[in-house]
């Protein structure tokens, strides 16, 4: 491995155990039974409580978010981002970052999610689980800038990949939430003024999904 990856890899791990070392320090204090959304940086990046204020909604609404994370992490970490809080509802958008994976990125994107999905169920039998679509990218994504199933992120890959989520969530007995409409242009490309990078959202974007996402809230 190149050092300058390896010494990237390093820092970005410190980062994650410095967030969960604060998850795990304010779940002390979060109210049990409430809302919870979870996930990478899709999730992380949410903006849902500046929503549910500027909505006038009395909701608590939890974000453990991680940027970067994998399943692998999340399976690692659900006491800290999950179960400590016993949330009554769950919002989750995890696996994205897996499909850079080479192989069969998306087969094991998949079981990995099950997993995830089925340790939900046995520990939190009564809790209402929301699986979110994995958002479109900007029409310049260029495939060449990831890498090993670099592919599997272009506006094909995704919508390969949300086919196969939503199949899971039916099979788990959960919500499919998929609110792309909001998001797409007439070519199934993001927005241009939706995008922070090429997979990232701005702050209106995330607004479109609130208002799609908050009558389940």
């Amino acid at each position: 491995m190149d050092e300058s990856v390896r010494l990237l890899n390093q820092m970005q791990a410190r980062i994650c155990e410095n967030k969960l070392r604060r998850y795990r320090g304010m779940n002390v204090y979060a109210k049990k039974g409430e809302t919870l959304m979870v996930g990478s940086s899709l999730m992380e990046h949410f903006l849902i409580n500046e929503f549910l204020l500027a909505e006038g909604m009395d909701r608590v609404v939890y974000n453990r978010g991680v940027a970067g994370w994998r399943t692998d992490e999340l399976l690692k970490d659900m006491e800290a981002c999950i179960f400590e809080l016993e949330p009554s509802k769950i919002f989750i958008n995890i696996g994205s970052n897996d499909l850079d994976r080479p192989g069969d990125a998306l087969g094991r994107l998949i079981k990995q999610y099950r997993k995830i999905l089925r340790k939900i169920k046995e520990r939190l039998p009564g809790c209402l689980v929301y699986v979110m679509a994995y958002y479109p990218v900007l029409r310049d994504f260029d495939v060449g800038e990831t890498p090993a199933n670099a592919k599997a992120r272009s506006r094909e890959g995704l919508e390969e990949a949300n086919r196969a989520v939503e199949a899971l969530a039916a099979e788990m007995g959960c919500e499919f939430l998929d609110v792309n409409h909001v998001l797409r242009d007439e070519d199934g490309y993001l927005k241009p003024e939706f995008g922070a990078d090429k997979v990232h959202l701005l702050p209106p974007a995330y607004k479109a999904v609130f208002d799609e996402i908050k009558q389940y809230l």
